[in-house]
């Protein structure tokens, strides 16, 4: 074979090659990098990580039927997300990537991976009805936003074992699905019930957005059925038997638990302990999700109510509304009239999230609305589709292709669309992506590094036969250590337990009493040491093993802003109302920037103490040895 029949029998391998499956793998790109950058690295979870971790450690033994742990609570109980649809579709990966932190990190890349290949799909071209038609141009362009969404989310998001992201890209499908919808294919009606329920269970915070798509859906299929009733009986069948099939668990938990996680989280929305934040905060947040920096480099900064609104942000949502108005006024064509449904199904969810974040109880975090970031950038999407039918009539639709080239109606005739130029394309976003998303984070933190040096030793000293109750006084990781060393010394064949105040956050299973342990391995980070350490010179105690995982630099900066925050609270107290701030400082940061006497700028500089990090000391008592009180 010559050179020249060589390329001609390669590109012609090209050209067979599916569109709609280049634009399935162009979308893969932000997670292998993610995955491959992290898998190099390693790491031990800790704090909600590891929580994370515990469920698939013991899988079998005790499926899980819940989701992760919540903030919320009510009647002394702590609370969990809805449902383990997490947990069950990511074990399969899970068991095969070996387990341990491994398969952890696959399982969270696989099942993101997949909710994007499946959004990029249903945004296919078709045929919906003879008003109605799904443009080519909206899956290329759903693709490479969904890439830019990953590569704003970060590695974190695409890897770390998190519930607030198991939901990010689910959630699009669900959108997309919905779209689906409305357009006259009920089909997708079973990736609605799929992808919401998936979301809605892995993170509370999707409840409001995905009960706007279940109004939008189900009444899309009333409207459809009264036509032809015939035409979703099996769609709606099908989402029947998934619907069923997710929430089971669930059910039966909430009717044959002592607690009923369904009673606790409506507890706690009855007799909520915060105040809303309000409509003026809910604008502000959603308005700066619009901006290009949030969008497409920055993405949301952690505490987001307190943002003002930025000119990027009103210009980009005024391109938006008149696309919207433009598009509206040729929406007899097929393509637009699609295009348009979308639209206003997307400003729908806008309106909804900013009525659905006023009521949010406490400060609005990043991670409570992670799904704004979904809204966007389909959005961004859909109009820059909306400009293109519009500016070109050389883009064709897929009926006038299907017409012209029979067979290749999903195709777009453009040079942009064929095989070498897709590949051109993700070169492009290899090239944009790779150096944010090839950075490791997992690992990264305080508490993962004094885990990763903790468990080395303790495997080593303490006793594998022995039953070991753990327990911790942590002012700055909220046990973030604690749920680390209990996963790594599960892995490890020790039979380590929790408290019970824990059980929602490590499974009942793994809860045990003073009396049915001999052996109780307290972790102890910060100043509380000075206490232990007498018990030490007692021999009450044994002390195993001290992890500071900061270096001088971050000592000297923690040295540093915890004196001027010190220097701070006094003047506060001194000011008036009760002293507890002090207090706080050294026994509970979170009880300390939840303090409304405190300012942004002091809440930040707590935050930043808590992410540098403080020493930490394992002891090692027997069960009558009470915890000293603190200093």
């Amino acid at each position: 074979m010559t050179a020249g029949e060589g390329r001609r029998s390669v590109a012609g391998w090209l050209h067979q090659v599916s569109r709609r499956m280049l634009w399935s793998v162009v979308v893969l790109i932000p997670f292998a990098i993610a995955a491959c950058a992290q898998l190099r690295h390693g790491w031990a979870p800790a704090g909600e990580n590891a929580q994370a971790y515990l469920r698939w450690l013991a899988f079998w033994e005790h499926p899980p039927t819940l989701g992760a742990v919540s903030r919320l609570g009510s009647g002394g109980m702590t609370a969990s997300h809805p449902g383990p649809a997490t947990w069950w579709m990511g074990y399969p990966v899970y068991w095969a990537a070996g387990g341990g932190p491994t398969g952890v990190v696959m399982a969270v890349v696989a099942l993101g991976a997949l909710w994007a290949v499946v959004t990029v799909r249903l945004l296919a071209p078709f045929k919906a009805t003879p008003n109605l038609e799904i443009p080519a141009i909206l899956a290329p362009l759903g693709m490479v936003f969904l890439v830019l969404l990953a590569r704003t989310l970060g590695p974190t998001a695409l890897t770390e074992p998190w519930n607030p992201w198991f939901g990010v890209f689910s959630f699009a499908v669900a959108i997309v699905a919905t779209w689906r919808v409305l357009c006259g294919a009920p089909q997708a009606l079973v990736f609605v019930v799929l992808a919401a329920s998936y979301s809605l269970q892995a993170h509370l915070s999707y409840l409001p957005m995905v009960a706007v798509l279940g109004i939008v859906s189900l009444g899309s299929c009333w409207l459809q059925a009264r036509e032809d009733r015939w035409v979703i009986a099996r769609p709606v069948m099908w989402s029947v038997g998934v619907g069923a099939a997710l929430w089971v668990l669930p059910v039966i938990e909430q009717f044959r638990s002592s607690r009923g996680n369904a009673s606790v989280l409506l507890g706690a929305f009855r007799s909520p302990t915060e105040a809303p934040v309000g409509l003026g905060p809910a604008l502000r947040t959603v308005v700066s999700a619009w901006a290009p920096s949030t969008s497409f480099v920055h993405g949301m900064p952690t505490v987001t109510a307190g943002r003002s609104m930025s000119v990027g942000a009103a210009v980009v949502l005024v391109g938006w509304i008149a696309t919207i108005v433009l598009g509206w006024r040729h929406r007899e064509i097929p393509a637009i009239g699609a295009l348009m449904r979308m639209h206003l199904l997307l400003g729908l969810l806008t309106g909804a999230a900013v009525v659905a974040i006023s009521r949010t109880l406490g400060e609005v975090f990043a991670y409570l609305v992670p799904w704004l970031g979904v809204v966007v950038a389909l959005a961004w999407a859909t109009s820059l589709a909306t400009l293109i039918l519009l500016q070109s009539g050389r883009i064709p639709t897929a009926s006038q292709l299907a017409q012209q080239r029979p067979g290749i109606a999903a195709l777009v005739d453009s040079p942009a669309s064929r095989p070498l130029g897709v590949l051109f394309l993700a070169g492009a976003l290899l090239l944009l992506t790779a150096p944010r998303l090839s950075s490791v984070t997992l690992g990264d933190s305080p508490a993962e590094r004094t885990v990763d040096e903790a468990l080395p030793v303790l495997t080593k000293l303490l006793d594998p036969t022995d039953p070991l109750l753990i327990e911790w006084v942590d002012p700055v990781g909220f046990g973030g250590v604690g749920y680390g060393t209990l996963a790594g010394l599960e892995r490890s064949q020790f039979r380590a337990f929790a408290n019970e105040r824990y059980s929602a956050a490590t499974m009942p299973h793994r809860v045990r009493s003073l009396a049915n342990v001999e052996r109780v391995l307290w972790i102890v980070s910060g100043p509380q040491q000075q206490s232990w350490d007498q018990l030490v010179e007692s021999g009450q105690a044994e002390r195993l093993v001290v992890i500071d995982p900061r270096s001088d630099s971050q000592r000297r900066q923690f040295e540093h802003l915890h004196e001027l925050l010190r220097m701070r609270l006094v003047e506060i107290e001194r000011d008036g109302g009760p002293p507890t701030l002090l207090e706080a400082l050294d026994q509970n940061l979170w009880s300390l920037r939840s303090d409304p006497r405190l300012t942004r700028a002091e809440i930040a500089q707590v935050d930043e103490l808590a992410s540098l990090g403080v020493p930490t000391a394992f002891y090692l008592t027997n069960n009558t040895v009470e915890a000293p009180q603190p200093t």
